[in-house]
């Protein structure tokens, strides 16, 4: 009986463990598809402006085309020949931020599908750090319909431009609803103490493109104590 009592146990655990690896996975997958969305109204978007962009500088070419160039009539023709050079550098540079913007969007894709691929770090604005102390921090799910998991995130303490704590796991799992705040408190399972205090940080090596925001935090006389580097990753 005690052992049919521990196997149902274990078997809760792994499926509160399995739900939240479905939950982290189909925020996953909403990301993709959102980036794939975007790219798709980019891309129209693009489409429609080269088109134009071809049409005036077919326009502007034909006078020159049909009419030789006198030297009396230079000046006017410098206006125009400015205006398509600046016309094509406008089209290239369109061309090759579209170009930047498929690439992202791939990126993503090949991270979901493959677990043992690079995974796409661009940031995400739809976390951020609300609170932050030595103790605790609070977190807050800015998107207005789609929840978010914190397993994607990682924390890292920096004094003085040097990183003082060592690998500490945040708890995992946790599913930020839309608009919500959550706080992560120093006594978590895996809190270490740091200088006697528990830390509530994580950090592993740095991968991907994940881009960086700073949290200066204060003591008690508004004096800056320390940073806390916030690496967002989606």
């Amino acid at each position: 009986m005690l052992k049919q009592i521990q196997e149902n146990d274990q078997l809760k655990l792994e499926n509160v463990r399995l739900q939240s690896e479905l939950a982290r996975l189909k925020i996953e997958l909403d990301i993709v598809r959102e980036g794939r969305e975007k790219s798709e109204t980019q891309t129209s978007i693009l489409y429609v402006e080269n088109r134009e962009l071809r049409a005036r500088i077919a326009e502007l070419e034909a006078p020159s085309k049909e009419t030789p160039i006198l030297d009396k009539k230079k000046v006017h023709y410098e206006d125009e020949i400015d205006e398509i050079s600046e016309i094509k550098a406008l089209l290239k540079q369109a061309q090759v931020q579209h170009k930047k913007d498929e690439d992202d969007v791939e990126y993503s894709e090949i991270s979901v599908r493959n677990e043992h691929s690079e995974y796409c770090s661009t940031w995400n604005k739809d976390i951020s750090i609300l609170d932050s102390h030595d103790n605790y921090i609070t977190l807050k799910n800015n998107h207005y319909d789609k929840p978010r998991c914190i397993d994607d995130f990682l924390f890292v303490r920096v004094v003085d431009g040097v990183d003082t704590v060592p690998p500490t796991p945040v708890p995992l799992g946790i599913i930020i609803p839309p608009g919500e705040e959550y706080t992560i408190h120093a006594n978590h399972a895996g809190g270490r103490e740091i200088a006697g205090k528990s830390c509530i940080f994580h950090r592993i090596k740095t991968f991907g493109r994940g881009k960086v925001t700073e949290d200066r935090i204060l003591d008690a006389n508004g004096r800056i104590t320390a940073k806390f580097m916030f690496y967002g990753f989606k």
